[in-house]
């Protein structure tokens, strides 16, 4: 059942099942999903900032405090959704 659960193996045997090696196949595998999971880091991190400066801002603009004002201004928030992708490495890493 570990073939569900691995979208490794599932590229591996597609790319063998296409006529390549058994060595090629997993270095191709490999391959793939770094692609993959670089492809959906930056995907995440495209959707965090544009969530963030959108959201966040109109919560900041709104408020009385000087503090989120001064955090908005030096750009904590938008440094803040670079865990974003640091989360989807982390958690698809494994795949890997």
């Amino acid at each position: 059942m570990r073939f569900m659960n691995d979208p490794s193996i599932w590229i591996k045997e597609f790319f063998i099942q296409a006529g390549l090696s058994y060595s090629l196949s997993s270095m191709l595998s490999t391959l793939a999903l770094v692609v993959i999971v670089s492809i959906l880091s930056w995907v995440a991190n495209f959707i965090a900032k544009l969530l963030i400066n959108t959201i966040v801002t109109r919560i900041v603009r709104r408020t009385t405090s000087q503090w989120d004002d001064i955090f908005l201004e030096q750009k904590v928030f938008t440094r803040l959704s670079h865990l974003a992708p640091a989360l989807v490495i982390w958690f698809m890493a494994g795949w890997a």
